[in-house]
C-alpha cells in the first residue's frame, strides 16, 4: 500500500461488488455437498486419517500458493491465537465427522467432551456416545467396558447397551432394555428394529417380522428393517412375500442397499431351488457391491451345478473379504 509523508499507510478503497460476492457464496455453498460426498466415498476405501490429512494439507498448500507471494510470513501471524485454535479444532472434527463409521475414538472423544462442557450432554450421554462409536468400529468389548460404570437407568445408556449385547450375540440380555424403552416411547422405529434383531438372533422369525414391521411403520426409510423382514419371511417359508421386500431394496439408488436386495432375491430363489435365478441375482448383487455373502452363495450354486472351476474364484474372494466367515 502507498505511504504518506508521516509514515501512515493508505489503504486503497475497495470496490463494492455485491453480485460478485453473492456469486462466490453460491459457488462455495454448492461445493460443500460435493466435498462431503467425495469424503464419504474416499472414506470407504481409505483410512479416515489419510483423507483428513490430505484435505487439510492440500488446503494449506493452495492457500499458501495464493497468499504467500502477496503477504509473505505475515500470513502466519495472528493476534487471536485462541480463536484460531478453536476454529482449527472445529474444522478437524468436522472433517472427521464425515467419516464417522471409522473415525478415531480420540477425535470423537474430544468432540463429545466439548459438547458436555458446553452443557449439551451429561456424563452418561458422553459414555453412551463413545460406546456407540466403538460399536460402529466393531469393537464390542470396548463398548461394553465403556458402559460398565454408566447409569443403566439412563435411556441413552440402555439403548447403546442393548445394541452392544446384540452385537455380542446376547439377545436375551438386550431385550429387557428395549422392552423398557418401547414402553416409554412406543413410536421409536430404532427401538423396534433393535428388538427385532433380538428375536432374529433367537430364530423367533414371527416376532422378528412383527417388530421390523413396527419399525417400518414409524420410519419407512429404515432399509435394514425391509431386508430383515424379507429374511424373516423367507425363514418362515414365505418365499413370494420375501421377494416383495427384496425387490423393493434391489431397486434402491444406493448401491449398497440394492446389493442387499439382489442378494435377498438370490436367497429366495435358492430356497425354491431355482439355481439359474440364484446365479443371476448373486452376480447382480456382486456387481452392485462386492460382498462375501453373495460370493459364497454364488460359489455354492456353481458347485451344485457341477461347475467346480467357476466356483473357485468367488469362494476365494469371499474368504479374502471375510477370512473369519465360517461359511
Amino acid at each position: 500500500p502507498a505511504v504518506t509523508g508521516d509514515g501512515r499507510s493508505i489503504t486503497p478503497e475497495r470496490r463494492h461488488r455485491p453480485l460478485v460476492g453473492m456469486a462466490f457464496m453460491l459457488v462455495a455453498c454448492a461445493l460443500f455437498p460435493v466435498m462431503n460426498g467425495i469424503v464419504k466415498l474416499l472414506g470407504e476405501q481409505y483410512d479416515p486419517k489419510q483423507v483428513v490429512w490430505f484435505r487439510i494439507t492440500t488446503h494449506l498448500l493452495l492457500v499458501a500458493l495464493v497468499f504467500v507471494p502477496r503477504m509473505g510470513t505475515q500470513l502466519f501471524r495472528t493476534r487471536h491465537i485462541g480463536s484460531q485454535a478453536v476454529v482449527s479444532v472445529m474444522m478437524l472434527l468436522s472433517t472427521l465427522g464425515r467419516t464417522i463409521p471409522a473415525v478415531s475414538g480420540v477425535s470423537w472423544g474430544a468432540f463429545v467432551v466439548m459438547e458436555m462442557i458446553g452443557g449439551g450432554m451429561t456424563e452418561d450421554e458422553v459414555l453412551a456416545t463413545l460406546a456407540d462409536l466403538y460399536l460402529a468400529q466393531g469393537k464390542t468389548k470396548e463398548a461394553l467396558a465403556m458402559l460398565d460404570t454408566a447409569d443403566k437407568n439412563d435411556n441413552s445408556v440402555k439403548f447403546v447397551l442393548a445394541k452392544a449385547r446384540i452385537a455380542n450375540n446376547e439377545p436375551s440380555q438386550a431385550r429387557p432394555f428395549l422392552d423398557q424403552l418401547i414402553n416409554q416411547d412406543n413410536q421409536n422405529a430404532e427401538y423396534y428394529f433393535q428388538r427385532g434383531l433380538c428375536w432374529y438372533q433367537e430364530r423367533n422369525w414371527s416376532n422378528a417380522q412383527d417388530d421390523f414391521a413396527s419399525s417400518l411403520k414409524y420410519n419407512a426409510d429404515q432399509m435394514d428393517a425391509v431386508y430383515y423382514t424379507g429374511v424373516s419371511l423367507l425363514k418362515q417359508g414365505k418365499s413370494e412375500e420375501a421377494q416383495n421386500s427384496f425387490k423393493e431394496l434391489s431397486q434402491n439408488a444406493n448401491k449398497s442397499i440394492a446389493a442387499k436386495g439382489l442378494y435377498g432375491m438370490a436367497m429366495a430363489f435358492d430356497a425354491d431351488r431355482k439355481l439359474e435365478a440364484v446365479e443371476n441375482y448373486a452376480n447382480k448383487s456382486i456387481a452392485a457391491k462386492e460382498n462375501p455373502e453373495a460370493l459364497t452363495l454364488l460359489g455354492r450354486t456353481y458347485l451344485r451345478q457341477r461347475k467346480a472351476p467357476q466356483a473357485e474364484k468367488p469362494l476365494k474372494r469371499a474368504l479374502e473379504l471375510s477370512p473369519r466367515d465360517p461359511s
